[in-house]
């Protein structure tokens, strides 16, 4: 009988057991920087009240290079790949609802800081291009908070980015 409960307490604690060591990706990590999602991320729309509600989750679809499947009608995007070009600079290639695709790359050798400003968040930049949306070199990136990341967890995942994979700038 001792050796059932000891087996059966082992097969519970088995699910759990890599959840303590996880950790993200870099890539999965600019994912969450700039969209506010990660695997299971819940997006919601609509109201109660009028019988509109609907909620999806993002999932996950590939490791490396991160890609993630938004819900579809939840949101403008249909998927988001993260892929790492160089060390710390990543290409991040968005494809629209209407299958139109757009990359962007990001240089977080030269990220400096993660500021909220009411709805948005500013990723902000040192260097002469470290965002390059194609024809426009930017410092800093305006990005809505559309998704349902909080901004206590945003900041984690910019001070974690800072800490774990690229320094970054001091400022």
């Amino acid at each position: 009988m001792k050796r059932i409960s000891f087996l059966v307490a082992a097969l519970l604690l088995l699910p759990n057991a890599g959840l303590a060591d996880y950790r993200p990706t870099a890539e999965e990590t600019v994912a969450f920087i700039i969209y506010g999602v990660e695997d299971g991320s819940l997006l919601q729309s609509g109201s109660y009240i009028d019988n509109t509600y609907r909620s999806g989750t993002v999932v996950q679809s590939r490791d490396i290079p991160a890609r993630f499947e938004f819900p579809e009608g939840l949101s403008d995007i249909r998927n988001v790949t993260v892929e790492q070009s160089k060390p710390c600079v990543f290409a991040v290639r968005e494809t629209s609802g209407e299958g139109q695709t757009s990359t962007i790359e990001y240089d977080f050798n030269l990220f400096s800081t993660l500021d909220i400003s009411g709805d948005y968040r500013i990723l902000r930049f040192a260097g002469s291009c470290p965002v390059d949306a194609g024809q426009d070199c930017l410092k800093s990136k305006l990005l809505s908070m559309d998704h349902h990341a909080t901004i206590d967890r945003l900041k984690m995942a910019a001070d974690f980015m800072k800490r774990e994979y690229c320094d970054g700038a001091p400022f």
